[in-house]
């Protein structure tokens, strides 16, 4: 058989120098599959697989994590900018309110006035 590996490093190392870019699982999977390889090899290769799978399968979590994250704290600022604007609205309203019962309370000086 050719192309033997010893240690799962080493399936690790012919994946990464794979002169395809990109393509070094994909064409370790399918020489596995054309039996190129020899049973130790095929074990090691097997054992790369569920390693690098369960490192594919970590980094999307963490990615899935981290974009709920994203989401829950756009949510929170959201949130706190519309508590602040209402305060603000609240706050022009009583300026407003305040504007019109002085309005009131001169218009009955002046009304008290002209009697």
């Amino acid at each position: 058989m050719a192309n033997m590996f010893r240690s799962v490093s080493d399936v690790e190392a012919r994946v990464a120098t794979d002169p395809v870019r990109q393509n070094g699982k994909a064409m370790l999977q399918l020489e596995m599959g054309m039996g190129v390889y020899g049973e130790e090899s095929t074990t090691l290769i097997k054992q790369w697989l569920a390693e690098d799978d369960a490192r594919e399968a970590e980094r999307q979590r963490i990615e899935r994590e981290t974009w709920e994250r994203n989401i829950k704290q756009r949510t929170v600022d959201a949130a706190e900018l519309q508590a602040a604007q209402a305060v603000k609205a609240t706050h022009i309203a009583f300026a407003a309110l305040a504007i019109s019962a002085l309005s009131f309370l001169l218009a009955g000086v002046a009304l008290i006035r002209a009697t």
